[in-house]
């Protein structure tokens, strides 16, 4: 399953379209071209994750190592998902612009605030990549065993003690798998910030 959200964080990146307005600005302040590295992260990421699932992982710093690279999918995916949602009550003004854009990004905060939260997010991953080399982790080689047929890894985390999230767990889940739902390529969890649309995403990969 977490392949699935990560295909679907990875989507969002590809077709990283919007209006003409922004795009000219995301170009001019280099946002545009960090976007493509993210998505570039993310199919390392997606593949690392794919690897993962189908072989059998045993030690806790691999298992950590994971859920951090995990993490840093969703981290991507809120804000992309925020900036979308900003988009379209911010283009008058960033067409009143377009004609001479300012030199400093901060003069459109949705756009500073986007940056900001892709600076934080590369930072992480040196990060967790410098935790990686301190500490010794192996990246998953050909050595590490094939686990057995229909098993599953926990590589997201232990939501035991969350509560109040089955009824929009179960209706994403039924979303995905449900025959009525075939024609659908995405399933998007849409919310403000700070309503617990990771959380729910996660609680929907272990399920």
């Amino acid at each position: 399953m977490a392949e699935v959200l990560l295909g679907a964080v990875l989507q969002k990146l590809t077709n990283f379209t919007v209006d003409k307005a922004i795009e000219k600005a995301l170009s001019s302040y280099g946002i545009r071209e960090e976007v493509g590295k993210l998505s570039r992260e993310l199919n390392y990421i997606k593949a690392f994750i794919e690897d993962a699932d189908r072989k059998q992982i045993v030690e806790k710093r691999q298992m950590q190592l994971v859920k951090d690279i995990i993490d840093i999918a969703y981290q991507i995916e809120d804000a992309v998902d925020i900036f979308y949602s900003e988009c379209p009550e911010k283009l008058p003004g960033i067409r009143g612009h377009l004609g001479w854009l300012p030199k400093k990004i901060s003069k459109f905060p949705f756009l500073y605030q986007f940056q900001e939260e892709i600076k934080k997010i590369q930072s992480r991953i040196r990060e967790i990549n410098e935790f990686r080399e301190r500490y010794g982790i192996t990246m998953l080689g050909t050595g590490d065993k094939i686990p057995p047929p229909n098993t599953e890894l926990n590589l997201i985390f232990d939501d035991s003690d969350v509560i109040g999230f089955d009824t929009h767990r179960d209706n994403v889940v039924k979303c995905l798998l449900d025959e009525a739902y075939r024609s659908l390529a995405v399933v998007s969890i849409w919310g403000s910030g700070g309503l617990g649309k990771t959380t729910l995403a996660r609680k929907v990969c272990n399920r």
